[in-house]
């Protein structure tokens, strides 16, 4: 590689990064979106505080930082069993709806029953 081109490569990168930067910044922004979205933060969380952080070893961690952290683990914490909550619900209802069909049908095919026979779409 020339350093004319080799030149062009850092100013094509200081307009779109190229790598770890960009994709820390992507990864960023995808975490941002799920924050908003968890129904558990008021405003969007700034994208700095989305992305990693590459601080210099034996640094003492902030105290801030930590509980922020902290917080936004347990709002992510809280969105995955409200989800999980949701869907075992939403299995209970379909499994509640799939046996009165059953019990329907079962009625209909008997001819025990005008009404189940009707509901069930089958008229003799």
């Amino acid at each position: 590689m020339s350093v004319s081109e080799f030149n062009e490569w850092q100013a094509f990168d200081l307009l779109s990064p190229i790598g770890g930067f960009r994709q820390d910044v992507n990864a960023g922004r995808i975490a941002q979106a799920i924050a908003i979205y968890s129904g558990y933060c008021t405003q969007a969380p700034p994208l700095t505080d989305c992305m990693l952080q590459y601080e210099i070893r034996g640094a003492e961690p902030d105290p801030e930082a930590a509980e922020k952290f902290q917080q936004v683990k347990a709002g992510f914490h809280a969105a995955r069993i409200a989800a999980q909550k949701r869907a075992a619900e939403r299995r209970r209802l379909e499994a509640e709806a799939a046996k009165r069909d059953r019990v329907l049908r079962l009625e209909a095919k008997r001819g025990n029953n005008r009404k189940a026979r009707n509901q069930a779409g089958g008229r003799r």
